[in-house]
């Protein structure tokens, strides 16, 4: 075991190489070559060996910022721990020290055609600055990775000596030794390291194996088990009505509340005892369950939530930023959205409603009680509940609507006494109508909307080119896509948002066909009510409905 490490250059030579493959330094790129000349070239040219020139080429890539050469940090307690405990020696394999807390990290999987082990696949998981390495023979199937992320799925997993991070990524020959044959990658990415105990490693994948796994110690070997995680259960949006701004002037506030609609992603919350699980109300084309998001926020996922296990909430997803940046983020890959996060500020959860607490429904209590219930969650700067008033509903519309610190999407007005679906919320908030000519007709993709309408696409006065898919009624969907050659060029209006008091060219809406631009409803109404367009067109008075 290295004694602790003297400031002067041999001791700390000895301390890199020691345990060099474990180990990280932090140290600035401006320092690099200072750090390099002073302690470590001496050491590599005259008595280094050619493995260790390769540990120290390893260390050298992973070495980010101290501030003084004389001060050495270790980057997390888990180094800490192996620092403390274990010795690096080629050919060996550490016991791993407990880990309570999730780690991101890397793995890799490669295909290993060696010539004593025979076919086999290596994973790797980086901990502590070594890659730390299992043998899964492939039970004679060519395609038997593709078996391994079944739920359910026991494989034998051999414990290997650890291998320095380089060789993580490794393709080629390996020309001689104990591993002589050839090396494929076949898959690689981040990873979650969520509990190690007594060797027991539970991992979550996030590549082309993407699953959560337990790799279990035994007596003669290992197992690698994959485990189920079970789809989120569906859920719906809240229903909104709604309503023009001029319905707040005179309106009955009496046992009512208006509450700030935080503008981001409708996501359903559930706490788990070890961890919680965030799902969207939209459903997976790929896998046909709900879509998570749980993996793309770790924040909120590993966030102690003052609830009892099964607790479900509903709420929006969102950031300072705005919708568009939340969108961004939700849309992106799992490392990606993480990396937006690190650099722009992690997403926050806007609590305003609860179906479930500690798995049982709340539904039969009123939204005041359920809204206490959500108040009392909200002890993190992560989880904000929206602000609200009980009175002055218009004066509270007004602030909402020219404040910036939070993104809002106008107000919603909720009956206090109101059961859990009863009844729809009333939704107001700031829009405008703009004329827009429509340039191109989108068919929908999937559901009830297949073979009919999904969006038109318009032009706005600016020049600029959005796409229209809310604002129909279904037989509007489908006169329109049966008629979409004859609408092209026709003008239609459209709300927008308007954010701050200006119109932008989001959240578009349809309204209407413009009655003195397009003949277009005139043409829709005949067809539907099967009358001539001349009588529609000379009925006094005569409106849609």
């Amino acid at each position: 075991m290295p004694r602790s490490p003297r400031r002067d250059n041999m001791s700390l030579r000895a301390y890199v190489v020691g345990t060099a493959k474990f180990f990280y330094y932090d140290l600035g790129p401006s320092l690099l070559g200072a750090f390099l000349n002073r302690v470590v070239r001496p050491a590599v040219t005259k008595r280094m060996t050619g493995h260790d020139v390769v540990v120290a080429r390893d260390i050298y890539q992973r070495i980010r910022g101290i501030r003084d050469v004389k001060t050495l940090r270790v980057r997390s307690p888990w180094d800490l721990s192996i620092r403390r405990n274990h010795v690096f020696r080629e050919g060996e394999a550490i016991d791993l020290p407990d880990v309570d807390r999730p780690i991101q990290t890397k793995y890799s999987i490669q295909l290993h055609n060696a010539e004593r082990a025979k076919r086999h696949f290596d994973l790797r998981i980086q901990l502590g600055g070594r890659a730390v390495s299992w043998a899964i023979p492939m039970k004679g199937f060519r395609s038997a990775l593709l078996r391994l992320n079944r739920p359910g799925e026991r494989w034998l997993a051999i414990r290997q000596p650890d291998h320095v991070l380089s060789f993580m990524e490794f393709e080629g020959e390996i020309k001689e030794g104990r591993g002589k044959g050839h090396v494929a990658l076949v898959d690689s990415g981040i990873c979650d390291v969520f509990k190690i105990k007594n060797g027991e490693v539970h991992v979550r994948l996030y590549g082309a194996m993407k699953g959560d796994y337990v790799l279990v110690p035994t007596k003669e070997s290992g197992l690698i088990i994959s485990k189920a995680v079970p789809p989120g259960e569906p859920w719906s949006k809240p229903r909104y009505t709604r309503k023009k701004e001029e319905a707040l002037d005179g309106f009955d506030e009496t046992g009512r509340v208006v509450e700030n609609k935080i503008d981001g992603a409708s996501a359903k919350l559930v706490v788990g005892e070890h961890g919680n699980r965030i799902f969207s109300h939209r459903v997976s084309k790929r896998t046909g369950h709900l879509i998570e998001y749980t993996d793309k926020m770790p924040h909120l996922r590993d966030l102690k939530v003052a609830a009892p296990p099964g607790t479900e909430v509903i709420g929006e997803v969102f950031h300072p930023q705005g919708v568009n940046f939340t969108a961004g983020v939700l849309n992106s890959s799992i490392e990606r959205s993480r990396a937006l996060q690190r650099e722009y500020g992690p997403l926050k959860y806007a609590i305003f409603n609860m179906r479930k607490l500690g798995g049982v429904s709340t539904d039969n209590l009123s939204y005041g009680e359920r809204k206490q219930e959500c108040a009392k969650l909200v002890d993190s700067p992560l989880l904000v509940v929206p602000s609200s008033a009980d009175k002055n509903f218009s004066d509270f519309y007004q602030r909402v609507i020219t404040g910036k610190r939070i993104p809002s999407d106008g107000v919603v007005v909720k009956a206090l006494d109101e059961v859990y679906g009863e009844a729809p919320w009333w939704k107001i908030k700031p829009s405008d109508t703009v004329d827009c000519v429509v340039v191109g007709v989108e068919p929908g993709t999937d559901g009830k909307y297949l073979h009919s309408l999904g969006a038109l696409k318009i032009q706005c006065p600016d020049g600029s080119q959005v796409n229209v898919g809310s604002g129909f009624k279904d037989w509007e969907r489908q006169w329109i896509w049966d008629h979409r050659h004859e609408i092209l060029g026709e003008t239609a209006k459209v709300n927008f948002h308007v954010r701050h008091g200006k119109t932008t060219n989001t959240g578009p809406v349809f309204a209407d066909w413009h009655p003195d631009k397009s003949e277009v409803a005139l043409k829709m109404y005949s067809d539907i009510l099967g009358v001539s367009p001349y009588q529609l067109k000379s009925s006094a008075g005569w409106k849609p409905k």
